[in-house]
């Protein structure tokens, strides 16, 4: 995998070992890659009389 340098700062390339993984640093960095006016919404989760339901993707 290649580097990417940006001032003067050398970034290498993480490899996630799993979805969950992934996933995770996505949800607890969301106002970092999105935007802080930014609102996200898991798409494997959902709202069901104000309790937090897995959604299964089959």
């Amino acid at each position: 995998m290649n580097n990417l340098i940006h001032n003067n700062k050398i970034f290498t390339p993480y490899e996630y070992k799993t979805e969950k993984e992934f996933e995770h640093e996505i949800v607890n960095n969301a106002k970092a890659i999105f935007g802080e006016q930014s609102i996200y919404i898991d798409v494997k989760k959902k709202l069901v009389n104000n309790k937090i339901v897995s959604i299964a993707f089959n």
